[in-house]
């Protein structure tokens, strides 16, 4: 039979129809959950900024907001005041309790589990680049091959320069 009102085939329509509108109405409504990392997330950022100020490998490509760059290039934080901030974000982290409906908990548990091994990755490459002090890792790394070389080539076994680094 075929709606006159309608000229659609099939009775059905104005059902969908309505369905269609009344969800629309209603994901118009609700509002979007609040992301209790994104601070934490923002800060780590900002954070991996003010490391690459002091490392020039360590930010590869950075594609946000342009204000955040120079903020971190005019700022040229000390690494130890760096290494402070991301303790602060770290404690900042723990004390953030999420309850995510079931179906998206893992996805939450998974996102703070990245976001504190990020946090320990950066605390780590800080402390590397504090103790590294004027000379680069790179210089430090070739002066130790320098010298594993050159304590292997003193032994009574032929040493080869093409299977040593250099």
């Amino acid at each position: 039979m075929r709606n006159e009102r309608f000229p659609v085939p099939g009775s059905r329509f104005p059902v969908w129809f309505a369905v269609l509108a009344a969800g629309a109405l209603v994901s118009a409504q609700a509002p979007a959950p609040a992301d209790p990392y994104r601070s934490v997330a923002e800060q780590y950022v900002k954070l991996v900024l003010a490391v690459g100020q002091h490392d020039g490998d360590y930010v590869d490509a950075f594609y946000g907001p342009p204000e955040w760059l120079k903020e971190a290039e005019a700022a040229k934080k000390p690494l130890a005041a760096i290494d402070a901030q991301a303790a602060a974000v770290e404690t900042e982290l723990a004390g953030i309790a999420v309850k995510p409906d079931p179906r998206d908990a893992e996805m939450w548990g998974l996102r703070r589990q990245y976001l504190t091994r990020q946090l320990a990755a950066l605390r780590s490459r800080v402390a590397m680049l504090k103790a590294s002090g004027s000379r680069s890792m790179k210089s430090r790394w070739r002066s130790t091959m320098r010298s594993r070389r050159s304590s292997r080539c003193r032994s009574s076994r032929p040493c080869s320069s093409s299977s040593m680094p250099s």
